[in-house]
This record gives C-alpha cells, structure tokens and sequence, in this order.
C-alpha cells in the first residue's frame, strides 16, 4: 500500500519540529536533554526524537504527543505554524496565556468570539503599520 502523504502533514511536521526546537532554545535545552528524557519515559528513543526533530521520521502522533508532555504544553500548541517566530510567546508565561486564550474563545458564545477576533486584528494591524 502506498504511503499517504499531504502537504498538511508536512507543514503539521515542519511546525512541530520548529516549535519544539524553539521552546529548547527559550528554555535552554538541548535536543539531547528532550531526547533523553523522552527515551526515559517510556518515548521514543534518542535517534527517533533526533530524526523527528529533523524531519527524517514519520509523522507519528503518539511520539508527538510525548514531545508535547515533556515540554509541558498542549500538542496543539507545537503544531501552530510560525510559532517559533515569537520566543516572548514560547517562555512558560506566554504558553499559559495562549493555551488560555485559546479555552477562553472556545468557551464564548458566537458574538463573544467575533468581538475578540477584531480585538486581535486590530493589535495585528497596529502592530505590522508599526514597523
């Protein structure tokens, strides 16, 4: 059987591999630190994560999700593109504050997330006029 491949799954790949190494170099880890501890819970062993990490492995969720647990943090949050261009974002703080915007919006009503979603485009736009 042929294998399945799709420009979303590279990008999925391409982000998780971006943010993670980000988050490392925010925390000041290195890739043997989070290969280490992944291979000692149970995770993927140190040359999978390095190949992950590389984007020489497959895509493989349940190694995703390992990544993710180490680091604390949602596995949707390793899987939003462009991430990686804002360390202020990737320190502990801003993570918290993103995984609870993200539970806040979800939880408004309909009309509730439109006024939010003009909020953000306005700080978008103020902030690229500002450059």
């Amino acid at each position: 059987m042929a294998k399945f491949t799709d420009a979303r799954i590279r990008d999925a790949q391409e982000a998780l591999s971006a943010n993670t190494l980000a988050i490392l170099a925010v925390r000041e880890m290195k890739r043997v630190d989070l290969a280490r501890e992944l291979q000692a819970n149970g995770g993927p062993t140190l040359k999978t994560t390095y190949n992950i990490l590389s984007k020489r492995h497959p895509p493989n969720l349940e190694n995703w999700a390992y990544i993710a647990r180490a680091l604390d943090v949602p596995l949707w949050v390793l899987l939003v593109p462009g991430l990686d261009q804002h360390p202020e974002i990737l320190k502990a703080d801003g993570l918290r504050r993103l995984v609870q915007l993200v539970e806040n919006y979800v939880a408004c009503d309909d009309s509730r997330r439109r006024e939010a979603e003009i909020v953000a485009q306005a700080g978008a736009i103020v902030k690229r006029s500002s450059k």
